[in-house]
């Protein structure tokens, strides 16, 4: 067979070729070495390979979880949750607040007269006012007035809880009222005796020319005998003043036992 001389851009064409594929054969090589670069990396001192608690891992990732949801294409997407995320959704939820008049009328105008809630809005002129748990009507606090006995005259037997309703009543409407009260015994250490206990309004008119401002006071109801340690019902109706009032306050308070006696009050209702 005779042979067929090659022209010189084939003869270039077939050097390019055993250059490329002698470049390749080279990173193949190369390649190699690495693998066994990084085996011999992890080869213990003794010869033997690292156990695979102290080898290193390519795939120590964290630990998520995934979940496949719909996405707007009705296909499924990865969403990621973290368990540290998922450990806060499992807390407990807080605890429930009180409900400042929990057992009482809907339609009650007095703030908190259960107590629950602690003492605000309620304030007295005098002495200490407080909510205890010691001695509650129902649920399980009620308010006391102590230290009855600071305010002259030394008969000051109006002392009690006090609450300002001027922004919620309505003038010349009729309310019924209902509270709960009993007394401490006495500090002495004596012979407990029964004690009146009224519920009072008090408001004070803007006054007529030439007439000196005057508060009004008018007795809702009264009980003359609240035993020391038992709850009573002090209950009775009024109408609210109709009148420009002096100043923009109508209180609604309890009084009545002797000053040495802590007043215990629970359950209001004005309606």
């Amino acid at each position: 067979m005779a042979t067929i001389p090659m022209s010189r851009r084939a003869l270039t064409a077939a050097r390019a070729w055993h250059v490329v594929a002698a470049v390749a054969a080279l990173e193949a090589v190369a390649a190699c070495s690495l693998d066994v670069g990084y085996l011999q990396e992890t080869t213990g001192p003794d010869g033997g390979g690292l156990s695979d608690a102290t080898a290193p891992r390519l795939d120590a990732a964290p630990d998520h979880s995934t979940t496949d949801l719909p996405d707007a294409t009705g296909g499924g997407a990865d969403v990621t949750t973290d368990p540290l995320d998922a450990a806060a959704e499992a807390s407990p939820p807080p605890p429930p607040q009180p409900d400042c008049g929990a057992g009482l009328p809907a339609g009650n105008i007095i703030q908190n007269g259960g107590f629950e809630c602690g003492r605000a809005p309620w304030y007295s002129w005098s002495g200490i006012i407080n909510t205890t748990t010691a001695l509650a009507h129902t649920g399980t606090t009620c308010v006391v007035v102590t230290d009855r006995t600071q305010t002259t005259p030394a008969g000051a037997t109006y002392l009690g809880p006090v609450q300002d309703i001027s922004a919620v009543m309505v003038p010349g409407h009729d309310y019924g009222a209902i509270a709960w009260a009993t007394v401490g015994m006495p500090s002495d250490g004596g012979a407990p005796t029964p004690q009146p206990v009224d519920m009072t309004l008090k408001y004070e008119c803007v006054p007529e020319a030439g007439v000196a401002p005057a508060a009004t006071y008018y007795q809702i109801g009264a009980v003359a005998g609240v035993v020391p340690g038992t709850w009573t019902q002090v209950t009775g109706t009024f109408t609210a003043p109709a009148c420009a009032l002096l100043a923009p306050t109508v209180e609604v308070y309890v009084e009545g036992p002797d000053p040495d006696l802590d007043l215990y009050v629970d359950d209001v209702v004005v309606e």
